[in-house]
């Protein structure tokens, strides 16, 4: 079963002590957050998911598989496969 998550979202990552690197964009949901992605990466999948439901992060621990479609993530642990 695929389930809607209110709480996932992608945010900017913190660039650590080095002010100066670029900080990259990583996806949250919850209290668990992934490594970082560049700036084209996100968009990339920005525009993936207007009309494909795309995958953005697996979480091993939980089996779990998170997507974002049209704005909204979802997750499932029945290991569906993007086509």
């Amino acid at each position: 079963m695929i389930r809607r998550d209110p709480t996932a979202c992608f945010e900017t990552a913190p660039s650590g002590c080095n002010f100066f690197a670029p900080s990259g964009i990583r996806l949250r949901a919850g209290n668990v957050t992934w490594e970082a992605i560049t700036q084209k990466q996100y968009n990339e999948i920005l525009a993936y998911q207007r009309s494909h439901a795309i995958i953005v992060g697996t979480l091993r621990q939980k089996a779990r598989t998170y997507w974002m479609f049209q704005g909204q993530f979802y997750w499932e642990d029945e290991g569906y496969k993007a086509r």
